[in-house]
């Protein structure tokens, strides 16, 4: 009779860690203690959410990830949770590359990982991007609705959804008003911007995140790109080759839920991205042996 094996669950452990002991974070720490894996992930904060993610959806992805054998790191990082106060003196990037940085140097003292994975939802996406730029120890990037451009195909939907519905004719009829109108005008003042255009300032343009992507693929950096249907202009799977072309197959994934809002509020739309998460992981890992 084969005996029956129980399995060590994952471990979490409190992390101090940075040259003052200022920065925090959970490690989940795989069954039995040692990373089947080569490399660690790092979640990064969600906007203003701080580690546990929307819905305590970073907790459940840590936690199936490391049952899959990753070490996961969720830290909170300048002026977010128990993330340090901003330094006045030091644009915000750059603290934030400086606090990843720390977490990799921590990550590599602690449990002797060197390779390393960065990823996030929305914000959380573009911070991972910009540090994997500047730092070779980021070898791959989960990026939970990342960049979204408006391409001929976004349009098409639009419009096609907008013809379909007869009740929806004065809005279309409003919103092509408008669009004449603004390119009439030029583009809106500083005084003009709303909050959600200052919120992404620091989002690329379309050429170049094109340009920042091509180079991380040519570096060798794997990407798994997850869209959700309630997220900004993303509209449809097939966008992300107008957006991104050639980009697709050279160690990018994509994979888009339409039906699941941004902040994955349903269980079964949270389920269906840490799968694709869990599955990117263990692909990596996988490879590497």
């Amino acid at each position: 009779m084969t005996p029956h094996v129980v399995k060590k669950p994952v471990a979490e452990v409190v992390q101090l860690f940075g040259n003052a002991q200022q920065l925090f974070g959970i490690v989940s720490v795989p069954p039995g203690g040692a990373s089947a894996s080569p490399y660690a992930l790092i979640l990064l904060n969600s906007g203003l959410v701080y580690r546990t993610g929307p819905y305590r959806g970073y907790v459940e992805l840590a936690r199936r990830v490391a049952d899959s054998g990753t070490l996961v790191l969720r830290m909170d990082h300048v002026g977010v949770g128990d993330g340090p106060a901003p330094d006045p003196r030091v644009q915000r990037m750059e603290q934030v590359r400086a606090e990843a940085s720390a977490a990799m140097d921590h990550l590599t003292k602690v449990y002797g990982i060197k390779r390393f994975i960065l990823g996030g939802i929305c914000y959380g996406a573009l911070e991972s991007h910009k540090v994997a730029l500047g730092d070779m120890r980021v070898e791959a990037l989960v990026m939970l609705d990342a960049y979204a451009y408006r391409t001929p195909i976004f349009y098409r939907q639009v419009l096609l959804r907008k013809v379909l519905q007869p009740s929806g004719w004065p809005s279309l009829l409003g919103r092509l008003a408008e669009g004449l109108r603004e390119r009439l005008a030029g583009p809106p003042s500083a005084a003009a911007a709303t909050e959600a255009d200052a919120y992404f300032t620091d989002w690329p343009d379309e050429q170049q995140a094109r340009a920042e992507l091509s180079l991380l693929v040519g570096r060798g950096v794997r990407s798994l790109f997850v869209y959700t249907g309630g997220w900004s202009d993303f509209v449809d799977e097939r966008q992300f080759d107008e957006m991104f072309p050639n980009l697709r197959g050279r160690g990018v994934r994509v994979q888009f839920l339409p039906e699941a809002d941004h902040t994955y509020f349903l269980t079964e739309h949270r389920e269906a991205m840490i799968r694709a998460v869990v599955d990117f992981a263990h692909g990596l890992a996988t490879d590497a042996l």
